[in-house]
């Protein structure tokens, strides 16, 4: 478990560092929060995480993707 914690620490840094929220605009910023809460939706009933924790982890790797796609246009 503590593998699998450190491996999730490390790739959220890598994600922060490369992909950031610059440039999204706020209709981006409104549709990435609505996806976020879907999946976390989707998660929270068996997560002991507080919803707050598991919506922001979600707005990052859907941020990330989003940035991933915009730099390969």
């Amino acid at each position: 478990m503590t593998e699998l914690r450190e491996y999730l620490t490390e790739a959220e840094a890598i994600v922060s560092e490369w992909y950031s929220r610059d440039g999204l605009e706020p209709s981006h910023e409104r549709n990435i929060e609505r996806l976020a809460t879907l999946m976390v939706l989707n998660v929270s009933m068996s997560s002991e995480q507080p919803f707050e924790v598991l919506t922001e982890a979600a707005r990052v790797y859907l941020v990330a993707a989003y940035q991933m796609g915009r730099a390969s246009q």
